[in-house]
């Protein structure tokens, strides 16, 4: 009984300490707009209006003539919080602390292949 107990005890400090992280996290908003360069994707001074959706950056590329908007937060988790506040950002696509705004299925496909 000793034995089992210290077993659970020992896995639950591993489970408890080990880094939640996801590949994810190590994304930068250079990561996206190179990937989005690297398709030929033209790479814009002007910034989206990222303040009106709580973010704290973004970042606006045309690809193929269409507007592609990237944005960072804080988190995850401030992601999917302002999510449930804001019903017109609620079914972008996001991955770590990046949102993305575009109608084209290519963007999504390129931010969702960055690593």
């Amino acid at each position: 009984m000793l034995i089992l107990s210290l077993i659970l005890t020992i896995s639950i400090v591993f489970v408890g300490c080990s880094s939640g992280s996801s590949p994810d996290d190590s994304l930068t908003m250079e990561n996206f707009t190179k990937a989005y360069t690297d398709a030929g994707a033209e790479l814009k001074e002007e910034k989206p209006l990222f303040s009106m959706i709580e973010a704290k950056d973004g970042v606006m590329v045309y690809l193929n003539n269409s507007p592609v908007k990237l944005y960072e937060y804080a988190s995850a988790s401030e992601i999917e919080s302002v999510k449930k506040e804001n019903e017109l950002i609620k079914d972008w696509p996001s991955r770590g602390k990046f949102l993305l705004e575009t109608s084209k299925q290519e963007a999504i496909d390129i931010f969702n292949k960055v690593e």
